[in-house]
Order: structure tokens, then sequence, then C-alpha cells
């Protein structure tokens, strides 16, 4: 775990520091190559993701049950953000700018494109690696409080962007995707949330174009 976590954390600190050729190429290869890298080396996360499939009816139950919950997630989590950012931009003076450059990462990259990499690669791996593979591994250890630590670890690889909103989104995030994840035991389910989310934060209702 030593090795793929500093992978990761050198990873997202070049991406966020701005040591990088293209935002969501860049974020892509890492974070696609990082749960590539946990799905080849470790069976639980590829037994995870493939499921039983002598359960039959059974997996097919868990699945439209983790796409439920996964949406319904993922518009509570937007409800939250909703209201922390109205609130931030009242109380803090750099909250707008920290979050008007979080939008800055779309500039130059066409919408299409930023969308199947979110659908397809980013929020897919992130949750495969951060929650499948950190989460629960320091669980392993840490039992129920794990999810805590592990959210604390993904906030942390957001530091070098010295972005105070963004830092905080992500701590905000690991922790409910966290939860989630401890309570639910579904990839699936916050791959789900994970997508949808980010989907309309960076596409469908992003927050920059809303007048606080």
């Amino acid at each position: 775990m030593s090795l793929l976590l500093f992978s990761a954390i050198i990873g997202f600190t070049l991406l966020f520091s701005g040591i990088r050729f293209h935002f969501w190429w860049q974020m892509s290869l890492t974070a696609g190559g990082l749960a590539l890298a946990v799905i080849l080396l470790y069976s639980d996360i590829r037994t995870q993701l493939l499921g039983d499939r002598s359960r039959g009816a059974g997996d097919r139950t868990k699945t439209w049950k983790a796409l439920g919950i996964g949406i319904i997630s993922a518009f509570i989590l937007y409800g939250i953000f909703w209201a922390g950012n109205i609130l931030a931009q009242r109380l803090f003076g750099f909250a707008a700018s920290d979050i008007e450059s979080v939008y800055d990462f779309k500039s130059g990259t066409p919408v299409w494109i930023i969308g199947l990499l979110i659908a397809c690669i980013i929020g897919p791996a992130e949750e495969i690696f951060w929650r499948g593979f950190v989460q629960s591994r320091i669980s392993m250890k840490m039992h129920k409080w794990g999810w805590i630590l592990a959210a604390f670890i993904y906030a942390g690889v957001h530091l070098a962007s010295v972005n105070v909103m963004l830092v905080l989104a992500a701590l905000i995030c690991g922790l409910f995707w966290g939860w989630l994840y401890h309570r639910f035991q579904s990839l699936h389910l916050n791959i789900i949330s994970h997508v949808v989310w980010d989907l309309m934060v960076f596409l469908l209702l992003p927050f920059h174009q809303v007048n606080f």
C-alpha cells in the first residue's frame, strides 16, 4: 500500500501544483493508472467491481439499489455544497476567487471531453483507489474510524493547489464518500455518486455561474 499511496501523493501534488501538461488528461492518467494498478494487484477490488455472477437476481437488485442511492446521495452532496458555498462567500473574501480558479481547469477543453473523462475514467478511478483501496486498507487497522483518516489523506493531496476552498471541498467529499463506502461497502454505489456529482458541479450546475 505504501508505494501506491506515495505514487498517488506525488501524482496529485504535481497535478495540483501546476506541474502538468493538461489537467483533465493528466488527472485521467494519474487516477486511472492508480486504479488500474490496484485492480490488477488486488483480487478483492476485482471482486467488488465484477461481483459474483452466480448470484443472478440478487446482484441485479443490488445494482438497482446502488444506482438509486448513488444518484440520491450525489444530489444530497450537491445540496451541501450549494449551502456551503453561499455561506463561504458571505464569510470569506477569498472564497469566490478560489471557486473561480477551480473552474479555470475547464478552460480550453471541450465540455464533451471533460464529461467523458469524468464518467469513464476520473470518477470511477478515484473511488476505486481512494475508497476501495486506501480506505479499506486503513480500515483494516483502524476498523470503524478508518474512513475519517482516509478522508484527510484524500484532502491532503489537494494541498499543493494552495486553494482553501478546493481542499475543504475535497475533505467534505472525502468524508461524505468515505462514510458512504463505510456504510454500504459498494464501489458501484460510490462510483455512481462521484460521477453524478462531478458532472453536476463541473458541467450541469456549476457554482461559478451562480450569483451568491
